[in-house]
């Protein structure tokens, strides 16, 4: 159980978190919670950097597309691309194989496409974006959790937050859908903050964040970030604050975020029109059509909990007690949270497909609710023992111990470290490719078209070099009318044996033994 397979530095990342976790739970019961805060922000900082740093190489899915496109993006910021330039003609247009790259909307892209050129092309650049952002998650969740309820709602958020596993094999990589999500949940909690801020002093500069907020998650994932909308309008509605104030802070709300996010809306449909409308109707095509194979049951949002919360999952039954709790602050916006939440759980289990992290933007929502109930709880227990001191030390150590756990070393070291298969043969075969196509990027400087690559290896081959690849062999004609413009080279033990026109062929480079 206590033993590391990760390098001595992630050991010491780990211990320094955890002490940093402890000292952050004691300050928080001790009442100093802008101490208690500062020091979960930095534990939280500890582990997101360690999980930037966990592995040397991309991951496939989806990490390694992303990385491609963020780099291209650097030379040409309003036009992503996965692949720079196509040698030969491809058949049926499809995202892993596209020139101009709108599978994704582009504002974690740009995070990124920043990232490089500050520190470089390199893994740890590609997902510290997604560190910091998380970072600022923690005083975005405490700030919210005091306002629905008190700092010590806000305290407890901010430890699941602080301690949550799922979030660092995002920001590694190793889980899909990484980086966007990330920052998808982000701008949507950043948005949830201003509702709330909203709700205590309604004002415009509240509304505008909200507004800026929403259409900046509309920029990195679609429309389900509009659920905060939903929040705001239902939170209105319950409370009976429509008035013509409230109205205009509600359109400015709403004309902030379209103002975001159409102009790109826009200026992709007038310069890539046909890429645009195909990527519109395969976003469409989620809820009615499986893709990708992506099939699960109706109920496979509530079997996924445990993989999105870990421990947490477990105390997600108090949700709705934290929701409904009669005493306390903010009933009405408690009721809200609790709607959007069921919401978001309910249309995406209608959907026909259904990935892993679609709910998971709603983390910040699930995680004030369980803790306005652990609070009340801790209230009665307070009052029912008389304020006894063992009620107070017991609280902190679960608190402290349910965190640690749920940070998940194990887990952690499952997939960043050559401890068990299928994980450490994927971390083998990575770093392999990392090596050779490092090689390849330092003998061949000019761009050049490398034919009869393995399965997506074309995506590790355009990061680290200037050179694009497939995974077929070209035909007669596609040779020659490649060769006019650009060197070619060809694996001999790819995907397929090779013809004896590239054999024989004077002006192809073969690459023996590349694999």
């Amino acid at each position: 159980m206590f033993q590391s397979y990760f390098e001595l530095h992630f050991v010491w990342a780990f211990i320094v978190a955890s002490l940093l976790l402890l000292t952050g739970v004691a300050f928080g019961f001790k009442k100093s919670f802008g101490i208690a805060t500062l020091l979960l922000a930095l534990s939280a900082l500890v582990l997101a950097i360690a999980a930037a740093a966990f592995d040397p190489y991309l991951h496939l899915w989806d990490e390694a597309f992303h990385a491609v496109v963020a780099k291209n993006l650097m030379a040409h910021p309003l036009k992503p691309t996965l692949y720079e330039f196509h040698a030969i003609k491809l058949g049926t247009p499809s995202w892993v194989g596209d020139h101009v790259w709108l599978h994704k909307q582009p504002l974690f892209l740009w995070q990124i496409a920043a990232s490089f050129s500050l520190f470089g092309v390199n893994e740890f650049a590609l997902r510290l974006p997604s560190a910091l952002l998380y970072v600022l998650l923690i005083p975005i969740v405490y700030r919210t959790g005091y306002l629905l309820h008190s700092k010590h709602v806000g305290f407890v958020a901010a430890v699941f937050m602080t301690t949550l596993s799922y979030s660092y094999q995002l920001i590694s990589g190793a889980f899909m859908i990484d980086h966007n999500d990330v920052s998808f949940l982000f701008y949507v909690s950043l948005g949830i903050w201003a509702m709330l801020e909203y709700v205590r002093k309604p004002s415009w500069k509240w509304a505008v964040l909200m507004g800026a907020a929403v259409g900046c998650a509309v920029l990195v994932k679609w429309l389900s970030a509009f659920i905060v909308f939903f929040g705001w309008v239902l939170w209105v509605v319950l409370s009976k604050k429509i008035s013509r104030s409230t109205f205009l802070h509600g359109l400015a709300a709403l004309g902030i975020c379209l103002l975001v996010f159409i102009p790109w809306q826009l200026f992709a449909y007038v310069n890539y029109t046909d890429v645009f409308l195909r990527e519109m109707a395969l976003n469409s095509n989620h809820f009615w059509d499986v893709i990708e194979g992506h099939e699960e049951p109706w109920y496979y949002y509530v079997k996924n909990l445990y993989n999105l919360y870990g421990l947490v999952a477990v105390l997600l039954i108090l949700v709705p007690f934290g929701a409904f709790w009669k005493s306390g602050h903010n009933r009405e916006v408690r009721f809200v949270l609790f709607a959007m939440i069921a919401g978001v759980f309910l249309f995406f289990s209608l959907a026909a497909t259904k990935m892993p992290s679609f709910t998971f933007m709603i983390s910040v929502p699930i995680f004030l609710l369980v803790s306005v109930a652990l609070v009340e709880i801790y209230g009665v227990a307070q009052v029912r023992f008389s304020q006894s001191g063992w009620v107070k030390t017991g609280a902190c150590l679960c608190l402290f111990l349910v965190g640690l756990i749920n940070i998940n070393f194990e887990n952690l070291q499952r997939y960043h470290t050559t401890w068990k298969k299928p994980q450490s043969e994927w971390r083998t075969s990575d770093l392999y490719k990392k090596a050779i196509f490092s090689g390849f990027a330092e003998n061949h400087k000019a761009p050049t078209v490398l034919f009869n690559l393995k399965d997506f290896d074309s995506v590790y081959l355009m990061f680290y070099s200037r050179s694009i690849g497939y995974n077929f062999i070209p035909s007669i004609e596609d040779l020659e009318n490649t060769l006019k413009n650009y060197p070619v080279v060809v694996i001999e033990n790819g995907t397929h044996p090779l013809p004896d026109y590239i054999l024989n062929h004077p002006e192809v480079e073969i690459l023996k033994n590349f694999y």
